[in-house]
C-alpha cells in the first residue's frame, strides 16, 4: 500500500512539472499585481480554463485552477505570497535547468567526448529536476491545507483531468 502512495506522489510530481514551468514562464512576463486579473480573464475566455495568450494555448495558471475550484478572494490573499515565492523559486530553478542543458549539449557536441563529464552534468540536471518536484509538492501540499474538503476534491479532480493521457481512461477523452 505504501508503495502505491509513493508511486502516486512520484507520478503526480512528474506530471505537474511541465505545466508549472510553463506557468512560471507566463507569470514571469507579467507583473504580480496583474496576475489575479489575468487569471480571471483567462478563466472567462476559455471554457476549459486553459490560458490562451497570443493564440498559444497553454496550461491553466495556478490562480485559474484555484478560481475554478471556488477559492475566494480572502483565501487567495492568504495564498498569494507563498505562490509568488513558489514562482520565483521555480523560475530560478528553471533558469539553472536550461543553463545545465546547454552545458550538457556543449559537452556532447565537443570534439572530444568526455563520458564522465556528461554523466556528471546529467546528475546535476537530475538534481534540479528533483528540486523542481520538491517545490511543486511543497506548494501543492500547502494549497491542500488552505482549501476546504470540497475544494480539495475539486482540485485533485481537475489535476487528474489535466494530466490524463488521452485514451488511458484517466480523464475526459
Amino acid at each position: 500500500m505504501i508503495w502505491r502512495v509513493v508511486l502516486f506522489v512520484l507520478v503526480l510530481s512528474l506530471a505537474v512539472n511541465v505545466p508549472f514551468v510553463a506557468m512560471w514562464a507566463r507569470h514571469s512576463l507579467e507583473p504580480a499585481a496583474d496576475r489575479s486579473a489575468a487569471a480571471m480573464d483567462d478563466l472567462e475566455r476559455s471554457e476549459t480554463g486553459h490560458a490562451e495568450r497570443a493564440g498559444n494555448p497553454g496550461p491553466p495558471s495556478p490562480e485559474t485552477i484555484l478560481r475554478e475550484i471556488g477559492v475566494d478572494d480572502a483565501q487567495w490573499e492568504k495564498m498569494r505570497a507563498r505562490h509568488e515565492q513558489f514562482l520565483d523559486a521555480m523560475g530560478e530553478t528553471h533558469q539553472a535547468f536550461h543553463r545545465l542543458n546547454v552545458e550538457l549539449l556543449d559537452l556532447i557536441a565537443a570534439a572530444e567526448t568526455d563520458a564522465a563529464a556528461i554523466s556528471a552534468k546529467q546528475e546535476e540536471i537530475l538534481g534540479l529536476h528533483k528540486r523542481m518536484q520538491e517545490l511543486i509538492l511543497e506548494n501543492l501540499l500547502a494549497d491542500k491545507q488552505a482549501l476546504t474538503a470540497e475544494q480539495r476534491t475539486r482540485l485533485f479532480d481537475r489535476l487528474r483531468q489535466l494530466f490524463a493521457v488521452p485514451g488511458s481512461g484517466g480523464g475526459d477523452d
